[in-house]
């Protein structure tokens, strides 16, 4: 399904199942809207994003300019990182270690919504959706913030050991329940 992040006054905000935050807008069925001038029904890249966000991303806001900024933060996987941004913001700035994004109001409220890396756990609409949008969702996580190791056990049998790392007891919970 779809995805739209827009900002309605008096819809009462996002609310994940520990506080309400002082976003001020909703996510519901429709198209993902990430920039003012662009619309997007790619699920699948918005989800690979989130994954990338919780596990290395931060937002910033800049007093002084009045404007929002997101930022991807990782040097090992970065050109990965960098083209599912691409596919989803207008205007995406690689470095060497980070990829940053300016975004609108509405947006950058979103992700300041979802808390601090401590305070981050996982949407209700990812939870809720199909087993392929979480594990695009899981495999991003992963990628920057976890690992995965094939081991070759007596008998001769494999088996495959997937580890997440996160400093946020909501995040563990969810990424479990996942």
């Amino acid at each position: 399904f779809p995805v739209t992040i827009s900002s309605y006054a008096g819809q009462g905000g996002v609310r994940d199942r520990r506080r309400q935050r002082d976003w001020g807008g909703n996510i519901e069925a429709g198209a993902i809207r990430i920039t003012d001038d662009g619309e997007f029904n790619d699920v699948d890249s918005f989800a690979e994003f989130m994954g990338y966000y919780f596990s290395e991303g931060s937002f910033f806001y800049h007093k002084d300019k009045n404007s929002w900024q997101v930022k991807i933060a990782q040097s090992k996987h970065l050109d990965v990182m960098n083209e599912c941004c691409r596919r989803l913001f207008s205007k995406v700035w690689k470095a060497t270690d980070a990829v940053y994004i300016p975004v609108t109001d509405s947006v950058g409220k979103y992700f300041k919504s979802l808390g601090r890396s401590h305070e981050k756990c996982v949407p209700k609409w990812i939870k809720e959706s199909n087993k392929s949008i979480i594990d695009i969702f899981l495999k991003a996580y992963r990628l920057g913030d976890g690992s995965e190791r094939t081991r070759t056990h007596f008998g001769g049998y494999e088996s495959t050991e997937v580890c997440y790392y996160t400093s946020s007891e909501a995040m563990m919970s969810d990424i479990g329940e996942l």
